[in-house]
């Protein structure tokens, strides 16, 4: 995955500042495509992680869209001074 054109491995959550980011997301491996990328855009709130599922309209399919399955608060964050 890729975040603002900045390449993460692995499954470990990425920390990025708060904001809209550009998020690069590898879907499910099909026969066709092993690699299949979405980009989206995901305006980011302080102290939230995201979990992000891929969405097939059939399990057969090779497409799919990126939509957000839920988010929580980062437990001991301490969100930054709104800027004045």
């Amino acid at each position: 995955s890729e975040v603002d054109g900045r390449s993460y491995l692995g499954d470990m959550p990425v920390l990025v500042d708060p904001g809209k980011r550009q998020v690069i997301v590898t879907g499910p491996p099909t026969f066709v495509d092993l690699q299949l990328r979405r980009t989206i855009e995901l305006d980011v709130k302080p102290c939230t992680r995201y979990y992000l599922v891929a969405v097939k309209t059939n399990p057969l399919d090779n497409d799919f869209t990126v939509r957000i399955d839920f988010d929580e608060p980062l437990a001991g964050c301490t969100p930054p001074p709104a800027k004045t």
